[in-house]
């Protein structure tokens, strides 16, 4: 037995040395991995950080720390004027760009959709801050989930050809006159004085310091306020608010709304009586234009996000530029220097798709001209969804933020842009515009060419539109 046990111990020495190596290899090996993954999550960090850190300092810079408030009184929104107002025949309505109705303080370069000369790009690193800013009808119809124009000029059901506003729907002030046909536009003599509607304070008194706080309607669908200004400065925010669109997102479906709210239309602005919508935005900057909006439409918008003209531009250049099918009126009117794709696809770089966007002066006016800048926004869409990489994608909203002031919080920026790239190309995007058919007559208010709308239906409109209800 000695003896056997004799002969083993070399093997068992052996078999122990071999073990202990072993073992010793494993933990050499064990650690190289850990080392290696170690390394790889603090690449990461690294690359996550050269990547997040210009996007926070960016974001940071467009933030606009409006506060969301309680409303300070009770009001019942008028559904119009009780004088002032005369609606007229298409034919006879002209629209009028006078800037100077109203107290409105304006500073900066307005964008002039006549103009000729575009503005001159800006790097976003030379762009400075300037502080926050003190649903009758089937509503949508889609295509393989592109916008089908319910609209347009050849439809029946197109507000502008298929009906007649009536002559007059209410007097018109004593210094108030219907336009004359051979003008279209009504006599300069017969304009009251440009404050008149402006002094009395109402209908509602209360000036507004924030947003007013409105429940949300359904938990899945946020209703933000896209708005364009017409400011050529890219690093202003004040001016008017001539592109308003809500886009409309349910994160259960994956369906986006865009809807147009027509900048033209009459309505109750606190403390500055009857006016265009777009004056809200001058008069008191986002929250009172939001909060014109949801009292006049019943809507429950709580974030927005602004860019003006230049804005507009410079981050479509970046994007590479948009794919647009025109029209052959808006091709001779955009000039021979777009580029076609074939098929009636042209690719247009940012100035000639700020001018595409701006189009009024041609088929039915600023109802079209809604519909091209919601054709810029999904056509913008589907090519970067196409076309781009996330590391591009978060590049170009980085560069974004030069020119967007907004007060959606970062954290909900980033869940919704996941939630919506998460359907890719397969996202429903729908497109509607403000006043709905059959609902509103091209008029006057003391002189000022305006739209005015029968409030009840397009709250009804929207209603149906959005919630579905």
């Amino acid at each position: 037995m000695e003896d056997r046990n004799r002969k083993n111990a070399p093997a068992a020495a052996a078999g122990s040395a071999a073990a202990a190596e072993a073992k010793k290899k494993k933990k050499k090996t064990g650690f190289f991995i850990l080392a290696g993954v170690v390394a790889v999550l603090l690449g990461l960090v690294v690359a996550a950080g050269a990547v997040i850190t210009p996007m926070l300092r960016a974001y940071r810079n467009s933030l606009d720390e409006i506060s969301i408030i309680t409303r300070p009184d009770e009001y019942t929104v008028p559904d119009g004027p009780d004088d002032g107002l005369v609606t007229v025949d298409p034919s006879d309505w002209t629209y009028d760009p006078d800037d100077s109705w109203g107290d409105i303080d304006y500073t900066g370069t307005f964008f002039d959709p006549d103009a000729t000369s575009e503005p001159v790009p800006v790097d976003p690193g030379n762009a400075t801050e300037t502080g926050p800013a003190t649903p009758t009808t089937d509503p949508v119809t889609e295509t393989a989930g592109v916008p089908v124009d319910t609209h347009s000029p050849s439809s029946a059901a197109d507000p502008v050809t298929s009906r007649t506003p009536s002559v007059t729907t209410k007097a018109p002030a004593e210094t108030t006159k219907k336009p004359a046909a051979t003008t279209k536009a009504p006599a300069v003599t017969t304009k009251p004085e440009p404050t008149a509607p402006q002094t009395t304070g109402e209908p509602h008194e209360v000036a507004s310091t924030g947003i007013y706080y409105v429940k949300q309607k359904d938990p899945n669908i946020e209703n933000i306020l896209l708005i364009g200004l017409d400011t050529r400065d890219a690093s202003s925010f004040s001016g008017r608010s001539d592109c308003m669109i809500v886009m409309s997102y349910n994160k259960s479906t994956g369906e986006v709304k865009l809807v147009s709210l027509l900048r033209d239309i009459l309505v109750p602005i606190s403390g500055h009586g009857y006016n265009r919508l777009n004056a809200a935005y001058a008069f008191g900057g986002a929250a009172l234009c939001i909060n014109t909006i949801n009292d006049y439409f019943g809507l429950d918008i709580q974030k927005y996000a602004a860019i003006n003209f230049s804005g507009v531009i410079n981050l479509i250049d970046k994007c590479g530029g948009v794919d647009i099918k025109l029209t052959p009126e808006e091709y001779a009117e955009l000039g021979t220097g777009v580029v076609s794709n074939g098929n009636g696809t042209f690719h247009l770089n940012g100035a000639q798709a700020k001018n595409y966007m701006s189009l009024r002066h041609m088929d039915n006016g600023d109802f079209t001209r809604t519909d091209r800048q919601r054709n810029v926004l999904t056509s913008l869409y589907s090519q970067l969804i196409a076309k781009k990489s996330v590391s591009e994608i978060l590049d170009i909203v980085t560069y974004g933020f030069a020119y967007v002031r907004t007060n959606i919080p970062l954290s909900y920026i980033i869940s919704v842009a996941r939630s919506v790239l998460s359907y890719g190309s397969g996202l429903n995007i729908k497109s509607d515009r403000i006043p709905c058919a059959g609902s509103w007559n091209y008029g006057y208010y003391y002189g000022k060419a305006i739209i005015s709308i029968n409030r009840q239906k397009n709250i009804s409109y929207l209603s149906k539109l959005i919630w579905n209800r």
